[in-house]
């Protein structure tokens, strides 16, 4: 899970700066065509994955993890792979929609319904969703270069995290040292909330492209 979801939450990342300039800059239309691109690059990097996912346990057996550990991963990897095609919407909608400050919809009143709210909501804007076009499937190459140059740089600053998983699954009582490092990033993560939510808040892409 730590190994994909960074690599498609970085890919993903490039709408942001591709709805974004295109919205401060009025082009609405790119905006629908920008996230079908982002679909058809995220669903093939979700695809790529699966062997990940479905080979997990003789994976970490082969790295000397412990046994029982590695049977209790390869079982719960294979129930996050819908979540894994499932963030590949998630991930697009939030960052189309926030591209047109238009997220604050979203938080306040389909908290609990969050996917189909984001499916719904696609449709919000006539300008920026022209519906299904074949223009999403030309022009993909520059974005599979944003794409992996932005995932790049997501995956440098998650991964880190699983090296430490497996390093800690070498230690004596390794379960016990799992349950501790959860606990450490848990309190991480709630730290990290709050900057990553003040970052949110600061786009500065359409303004750039409205001059």
């Amino acid at each position: 899970m730590r190994r994909a979801l960074p690599l498609l939450l970085g890919m993903a990342s490039a709408l942001e700066t591709l709805c974004g300039q295109s919205y401060g800059s009025e082009q609405y239309h790119m905006l629908g065509i920008y996230l079908q691109q982002s679909w058809i690059i995220l669903l093939a990097t979700a695809i790529i994955t699966l062997p990940l996912f479905l080979f997990t346990s003789p994976l970490m057996r082969l790295l000397g993890q412990d046994p029982l550990i590695s049977d209790v991963a390869g079982l719960i990897s294979l129930w996050y792979i819908s979540v894994v095609f499932s963030n590949v919407f998630s991930f697009t909608f939030q960052l189309y929609l926030q591209s047109q400050s238009k997220n604050s919809i979203i938080s306040y009143f389909f908290f609990d319904i969050h996917h189909p709210a984001c499916s719904s909501l696609v449709g919000i804007g006539d300008q920026t969703w022209k519906g299904f076009t074949r223009s999403a499937f030309s022009d993909l190459w520059p974005i599979v270069k944003l794409s992996l140059s932005s995932g790049a740089m997501i995956c440098l600053e998650l991964w880190y995290e699983s090296i430490l998983v497996l390093m800690t699954g070498y230690m004596e009582n390794a379960e016990v040292a799992l349950n501790a490092l959860t606990i450490c990033f848990n309190i991480s993560v709630l730290e990290i909330m709050i900057s990553l939510g003040f970052l949110a808040a600061t786009g500065i892409d359409r303004d750039l492209s409205s001059k």
